[in-house]
């Protein structure tokens, strides 16, 4: 997998991560509030729940049976009240604390007394209609308040109602324990008496507020219930309220659950950055500081990875391996470490060709210094008057003075060709040849110089006139050169052959010679400019640019140049020009 194929899992990972994590959060802050709503609909005995709430207390079993929450009986239980749950043909399907004066199927008449009175017996009633499972259901919830249950003692132990000074002690007990109290009030709503009377009540109780505890009974600290005495009084009881949770407290606690949520989301997400901060500088940062590093240092010229106090490279263990921590930029540092050991390499030939250089430079001088100090000699010879040259002395001097002139001029030519070559401002012009004529007059020739005296050579060709577009100069200067090595690099009777061959894709003339061979230091060397062979005959002969000058002219040719030798093998110098579609 690819550094790129890496970033994108990494990155889509993380993201993945992140949604998730924010998610998980987010779903317990949901969790918290539902939770507290919940808390809340128990709390004020379901009078503030609706239909989506009880279809989340109720549900069926693996037997297929209903069943209810806990939260659900609880708050049932709040109010001392029974819970029933009907389905669509008014038969019991669900009951909690059901009353045994409660049926378990219900009539027509008994179901319209329930929606339009909210009254079934002595109970008060609230109704649900729900759906589970796809089925319909009706929900009773039916409760006495303690309020109601002091009423009702009242009209059966007080036959006098608006006597309160005359109540029995068993009432006046009963009051006590219920903790509650009788306001009885004339019909304009003035306070008249009371007993175990409640402050507030003797001026607050009005119809309005009468009202207001029918439909929002959580609202008030107490549970009141009314008695029509005659046409003048009535009397309202109160005693304290279970069901006592107010909106205003109900929202002071969501507003501080609002802000714990928020304050558990903001640090959760201080969190996720402070985590992915760390990640990221461990998991990026600090392997891009150890390439931005490695870069300073070949820049440098420290051709070498970071290493630690050991010596051990930062990005890898003792074995060599690159650590956990480093392995999502490999690709990156395994080429850091081919370009690191390449700038090694390149250096190294750097040194060596410098090296080469002065020695070719030292050599080059050399040559020129030779032949120039012959001529000078023979020049101050000739300027002398006090001896009489003969004519034949004169023109031994001068054969003399012209050959080093000549060679002089051959080592000037070939440095300017080289740099020609190296810049590309030689002209070349190419027209078809008939390689095997052209090689055989070359080799003629060269068998009949005397620079090839005590070495045989020889011609094969195995074309049938192959013709190829040359140079015929330059082709020239490049067969001429390579024979050149041949003598200057091998010992006297030491046989050249050169050998014409084609395929169907490529012409190849190799120069062959069974001579001393060269070591592959050499081999690898042998096209350099500047690089002299150290097997020559003469160490002051050649420029060290032939074989150098004869690679650029074949590469002009569109073609290549090869080498195989072994050290006391010979040496076989391959040119290998690759045909056009025209030729094939």
């Amino acid at each position: 997998m690819n550094l790129r194929a890496k970033l994108f899992f990494h990155f889509v990972g993380q993201m993945f991560i992140v949604i998730a994590v924010f998610i998980i959060g987010n779903t317990f802050s949901d969790n918290l509030y539902l939770k507290k709503y919940y808390e809340n609909m128990a709390e004020t005995g379901l009078t503030k729940a609706d239909g989506d709430t009880l279809m989340s207390w109720l549900y069926f079993n693996e037997d297929g049976e209903m069943e209810a929450d806990d939260q659900l009986k609880q708050a049932v239980r709040k109010r001392d009240g029974w819970l029933q749950v009907i389905d669509s043909k008014k038969h019991n399907v669900y009951s909690y604390h059901r009353p045994k004066s409660i049926p378990t199927s219900y009539q027509k008449d008994e179901m319209i007394q329930i929606f339009e009175k909210r009254q079934f017996k002595d109970y008060k009633m609230y109704f649900w209609p729900i759906e589970i499972d796809q089925k319909s259901f009706i929900v009773l919830y039916g409760f006495k308040t303690n309020s109601t249950k002091v009423a009702n003692y009242l009209k059966q132990n007080e036959k006098n109602l608006a006597a309160l000074s005359q109540y029995s002690v068993e009432t006046k007990e009963f009051l006590k324990r219920m903790n509650g109290s009788v306001h009885l009030f004339n019909d304009e709503g003035k306070y008249l008496k009371g007993i175990r009377a409640n402050t507030n009540l003797k001026h607050d109780v009005t119809d309005v507020e009468l009202l207001k505890y029918q439909s929002k009974p959580w609202e008030f600290r107490s549970d009141l219930s009314y008695i029509r005495v005659n046409k003048n009084l009535y009397m309202i009881i109160s005693v304290p309220n279970k069901v006592y949770s107010p909106d205003g407290l109900y929202d002071k606690e969501t507003d501080a659950l609002n802000q714990y949520t928020t304050i558990l989301i903001a640090g959760l997400a201080i969190t996720i950055i402070i985590v992915m901060t760390l990640w990221y500088s461990y998991r990026y940062g600090l392997p891009i500081y150890h390439i931005i590093r490695w870069l300073i240092f070949l820049s440098r010229n420290k051709l070498q990875e970071p290493t630690n106090r050991k010596g051990i490279p930062i990005s890898k263990n003792k074995k060599g391996r690159i650590k956990r921590e480093y392995r999502l930029f490999e690709d990156i540092l395994k080429t850091m470490d081919q370009l690191t050991l390449t700038l090694k390499e390149n250096e190294e030939n750097r040194r060596k060709i410098q090296t080469t250089r002065e020695e070719w430079i030292a050599g080059l001088s050399h040559d020129l210094k030779t032949p120039l100090s012959t001529i000078y000699g023979y020049g101050l010879m000739l300027e002398s008057d006090q001896y009489q040259w003969s004519k034949e002395e004169v023109m031994e001097m001068g054969q003399v003075i012209r050959e080093k002139s000549e060679y002089m001029s051959t080592l000037i030519e070939d440095l300017n060709l080289t740099y020609r070559l190296k810049n590309g401002a030689l002209p070349i012009n190419r027209k078809p040849v008939e390689l095997g004529e052209f090689l055989a007059s070359i080799m003629d020739e060269f068998s009949r110089s005397s620079f090839s005296e005590d070495f045989s050579s020889s011609f094969e060709d195995q074309t049938n006139g192959v013709i190829f577009e040359i140079d015929k100069a330059w082709f020239r200067r490049v067969i001429e050169n390579l024979l050149a090595n041949a003598v200057k690099h091998n010992q006297k009777g030491t046989h050249i052959t050169a050998v014409l061959s084609e395929t169907n894709e490529e012409i190849r003339i190799e120069m062959k010679d069974n001579g001393c061979g060269m070591a592959q230091e050499t081999v690898d060397h042998l096209f350099n400019r500047y690089y002299r062979g150290t097997n020559t005959n003469d160490p002051t002969n050649g420029t060290g640019l032939g074989l150098a000058i004869a690679k650029e002219l074949v590469l002009l040719h569109d073609g290549d140049i090869q080498v195989e030798s072994e050290p006391g093998a010979g040496t076989t110098i391959a040119i290998i020009l690759k045909k056009s579609p025209s030729v094939k």
